[in-house]
């Protein structure tokens, strides 16, 4: 049975084994460039921002306390620099088209690909339409409720743990989850009519 991260993260505060921070790393990556992709639709500079997050992990890790889960620690991070990138942007981030090379460079890869294949041609059509349209309609919520929304819906995270990581109370949570969700069916609903 794996040891818990808070016990790692200790350890490692306590010793400076690189070993175990590369196991909290190893972890945890891919969450986090899951969550900053889900926010950018950039994967290389999603990759990037979680590099910055485990760098500060590692930098300030003898400020580190196990009061809460280490993911919401981690997640905590991630927020503040994606709010400081976001603010350094000075307008919201643009909608990148669904044909973004994304994996290595090289790959050929692009973003359309990792959409699961559907059965006919007429269910990709309208898979790949509902994509464009999410997309777009996400990028036109506030940032509070896009971080939000991407935590409970991309993360899994429990209103409690979003709460904890944005630190506000779990009734701002639920009222951004509800706004943003009314604001993604309106918007979706104008862009059928």
């Amino acid at each position: 049975m794996p040891r818990p991260d808070a016990e790692l993260m200790l350890e490692f505060q306590q010793t400076d084994n690189e070993d175990i921070f590369a196991e909290l790393v190893e972890r945890h990556q891919r969450p986090l460039i899951n969550f900053f992709y889900r926010l950018l639709w950039d994967e290389q500079r999603a990759e990037d921002l979680t590099q910055e997050v485990f760098c500060r992990v590692f930098i300030h890790r003898k400020s580190y306390k196990a009061e809460a889960k280490f993911s919401t620690y981690l997640f905590r991070i991630a927020r503040n620099l994606w709010i400081d990138h976001y603010r350094s942007q000075g307008k919201k981030p643009q909608v990148t088209s669904l044909y973004v090379p994304i994996g290595k460079e090289g790959s050929g890869q692009e973003l359309i690909d990792t959409i699961p294949a559907p059965e006919t041609a007429e269910t990709s059509a309208a898979h790949f339409e509902i994509a464009i349209r999410l997309q777009k309609a996400l990028a036109q919520l506030s940032e509070e409720q896009r971080l939000t929304f991407t935590l409970a819906k991309n993360q899994g995270m429990k209103y409690a743990e979003i709460a904890e990581t944005l630190r506000v109370p779990v009734g701002t949570v639920r009222s951004r989850m509800h706004s943003a969700v009314q604001k993604l069916q309106r918007i979706l609903s104008e862009q059928t009519d």
